[in-house]
This record gives C-alpha cells, structure tokens and sequence, in this order.
C-alpha cells in the first residue's frame, strides 16, 4: 500500500462529534471541471474531466455553469465556466 492510498484520520468522541453537528457546517465540494473535449468520428463531444477538491462552510449557488461558496478561511470563491461542469457535494457536519 503507498502512502496516496492511506489516509490517516483522528476521530472524535462521540461528544465532540456531537457538538461539531449542532454548530457547525461543513461541506466537502469536488469539482470536476471539463479539461479536455474530444471529438469522434460521429461528430460527438466528449469531456475528460479533473477533480478540484474543496472545503465548504457555506453555499450560495451550485449551478452547472456557476458555483459559489464560502470555504473554510471565510473567503467567499466563485467558480464560473463555459462548459458545463459536475460536482459531489458531501456533507461533512
């Protein structure tokens, strides 16, 4: 097993878990933004897409084309693009 595949995790009582549920939000927002576009013989597009990984206190708008949030550091981000892009959005807290 490599290190990437290994994730080491502190985990809380079930107190402070708890506690983190009822005053705090937290999101963990994946973006997959269009890298590459390929075109076939047929005539149809195709996108190869990255992964952009985010922390999320706050959400304004989860748009195909326009994201906004605010993340951890109290900085509000807005994702705009022309291609259509996809996202997982997990609720952490």
């Amino acid at each position: 097993m490599t290190d990437e595949e290994f994730e080491h995790q502190v985990k809380d009582n079930w107190f402070v878990h708890w506690w983190k549920t009822i005053t705090r939000e937290e999101y963990q927002l994946t973006v997959y933004f269009a890298s590459e576009k390929e075109i076939d013989e047929k005539g149809r597009e195709t996108f190869r897409r990255k992964p952009k990984k985010y922390r999320a206190k706050k959400l304004y708008s989860l748009k195909p084309n326009y994201i906004k949030f605010k993340d951890e550091d109290d900085q509000l981000i807005e994702i705009r693009t022309h291609e259509p892009m996809n996202w997982d959005l997990v609720k952490v807290y």
